[in-house]
């Protein structure tokens, strides 16, 4: 039997997690091949089923409640550095577009030139190579999960996407592409060699450190998932059986 246990939160007893953790140490003592996914409403709770689905981290602030009164309040912070290279991406695709515009306008000079190869830079590096690094930072982890969760082995717990990939490495490179394009566009428009081929360099890093997570990703979507303590080892499952064989033609028809 597989079971799909999507509880709510129980005020004041349970959380919507901790409910659903409850109900499969259940399922999972009558031998049931159990899935937690827990839910809310949008009301109490619904942060609890965020957290367990995407990740993240809880934060506290101080806000202001509907008569102006200081407040404390929690909110989740969700590790999504994929958003932050899109972000960037558009600043520079804004930007290329308007240094674009300007170039048609003036007239050919040198100076137009350097900003030419500023604008290849900010166009192609920044925007195009970014834009494909915020989408593979949401795709990859979402799919790995999907992967990981579906070819379990034993009973453990679901990862999220938020837990496929490493944080530091996302920082990383994050940081050294936040750093390395600019330096690669005002090393080509002011031609000094030394700043653009830093911003190569820094580049090149952010490249190396991206693989070395994608393997990371990758490994962790295809590798086995019972080495947690305590797991034990899927029942197995009934083969199913063919509901309806059409027969074979004889030999030699058409």
């Amino acid at each position: 039997m597989r079971a799909l246990l999507c509880p709510a939160s129980l005020k004041g007893v349970l959380s919507a997690r901790a409910a659903a953790g409850a109900l499969g140490r259940g399922f999972r003592e009558a031998g049931a091949d159990v899935t937690e996914l827990p839910v809310a409403d949008g009301g109490e709770g619904t942060y609890d089923a965020l957290s367990s689905a995407l990740g993240g981290e809880f934060r506290e602030a101080v806000v202001s409640d509907p008569l102006g009164r200081p407040v404390p309040a929690r909110w989740l912070r969700l590790p999504d550095y994929g958003v932050l290279h899109t972000f960037l991406a558009l600043l520079y695709a804004l930007l290329s577009a308007l240094l674009g515009v300007a170039l048609s306008i003036v007239p050919r000079s040198d100076g137009s030139l350097r900003a030419a190869a500023v604008y290849g830079v900010l166009g192609l590096v920044g925007f195009l190579g970014q834009m494909v690094l915020g989408m593979q930072a949401r795709i990859l982890p979402m799919f790995a999960a999907c992967h990981a969760n579906r070819s379990a082995t034993c009973e453990a717990p679901p990862v999220t996407p938020g837990e496929m990939g490493d944080p530091g490495l996302q920082a990383g490179v994050f940081v050294l592409w936040a750093a390395g394009v600019p330096l690669l566009a005002a090393g080509m428009g002011a031609r000094v060699a030394a700043v653009a081929g830093t911003g190569g360099l820094l580049l090149f890093a952010a490249s190396l450190i991206q693989a070395a997570g994608t393997a990371r990703v990758l490994r962790r979507a295809f590798s086995a998932r019972c080495a947690s303590p305590g797991a034990r080892p899927l029942p197995a499952r009934p083969a199913l059986r063919a509901a309806h064989r059409w027969p074979r033609p004889p030999a030699g028809t058409a």
